[in-house]
């Protein structure tokens, strides 16, 4: 079984922290990203409730980085490994590229994955460090039979992460009902596995909520983080024009070149919005902005579809993408502007 510390040794720390430093391009480490790893080290179940773009996607790897350098120093490798909810494929996707590129073992278990029960057996075999996967995999009986049934790869496992965790909350009760239920994947692992709750959303209602349905009792440690973002303007426009009728959007686009027009993401409450204020945008559009420069952007699209849209905003091929919230929780480009 991973072991649990008591001791933190320093010089370990200081290199895990110079190695995340060194491997994620980033001048130093936040203190909410270390306290929190020092938490899980310690076996604590941890909240982390940091805003969307805090840096608290580094804190779900902090102890596993801890224990690979430990491991490294006595010559050996670690085996540790670690597992993530994730709400969203190209979000998981996203994130195992990453560590892959730099040294760290990950794979996402999607259905985008052809030879699933492959993987499965990798993973059961201890070939990955970290493990990314929806909430409704747990219902997956080769899942359940190879990876969670394996003794290898529970006596490694240092951590068990829940990101974007406000979805067991906001999404559990009808729309992604796994997310209800994870206290029954939580209940097959060892009972010594702490748990790190990562959100950008988490109220108090929230967060006790997702407390009481993760079962995490009354020791567990919360890091709250200020969402100040003194880098965000708000402004209000009032309408001119009847809100269907959309007239109001026109004013985005450039007198002058389609190169001035900021990239913008106008946020919708359905995909029939979405899909009609394209077709507006696109049908007013001067004529020298590409209609492919426009699209909508909904969960009903296929993967394919999604990561194209994903790959344009960030290459700035897309100028405007009219979305619902599937595109909230998809890590992008800096986009100047957002509308709601």
């Amino acid at each position: 079984m991973a072991p649990i510390l008591d001791r933190i040794d320093e010089e370990i720390l200081k290199d895990t922290k110079d190695k995340l430093c060194s491997d994620f391009g980033i001048p130093e480490i936040r203190p909410f990203q270390e306290e929190a790893g020092i938490h899980i080290l310690r076996g604590r179940h941890t909240i982390l409730d940091v805003p969307t773009g805090g840096g608290k996607t580094l804190a779900l790897w902090f102890a596993l980085y801890y224990h690979i350098i430990s491991a490294k120093r006595l010559g050996t490798q670690s085996k540790a490994a670690v597992i993530v909810i994730s709400p969203l494929v190209a979000l998981m996707t996203a994130q195992a590229k990453a560590l892959n590129e730099r040294g760290i073992r990950a794979v996402a278990l999607t259905s985008q994955i052809k030879d699933l029960v492959g993987e499965f057996k990798r993973v059961a075999n201890g070939d990955y460090r970290v493990v990314l996967l929806g909430p409704e995999m747990q219902d997956n009986s080769d899942f359940k039979n190879i990876v969670l049934q394996s003794k290898p790869f529970l006596d490694n496992l240092i951590q068990f992460s829940v990101d974007e965790a406000h979805c067991i909350s906001e999404w559990g009760p009808d729309f992604r009902p796994t997310y209800g239920r994870l206290i029954e994947l939580i209940r097959r692992l060892p009972n010594t596995v702490p748990q790190l709750i990562v959100s950008a959303t988490l109220p108090k209602d929230v967060m006790d909520d997702v407390r009481l349905k993760l079962h995490l009792g009354d020791d567990f440690r919360v890091i709250s983080v200020s969402n100040r973002k003194p880098n965000v303007a708000l402004s209000v426009r009032t309408l001119q024009h009847a809100q269907d009728s959309f007239a109001d959007l026109v004013s985005l686009f450039p007198a002058t070149s389609p190169e001035s027009l900021p990239q913008t993401i106008i946020y919708v409450n359905s995909r029939t919005i979405a899909e009609r204020m394209q077709d507006f945008l696109r049908a007013h559009a001067p004529p020298n902005l590409s209609s492919k420069a426009i699209r909508f952007y909904h969960r009903y699209l296929s993967d394919e579809e999604k990561a194209e849209i994903e790959r344009d905003l960030r290459s700035g091929i897309l100028r405007i993408v009219i979305a619902t919230d599937a595109l909230g929780m998809v890590r992008l480009m800096s986009v100047p502007y957002v509308c709601v």
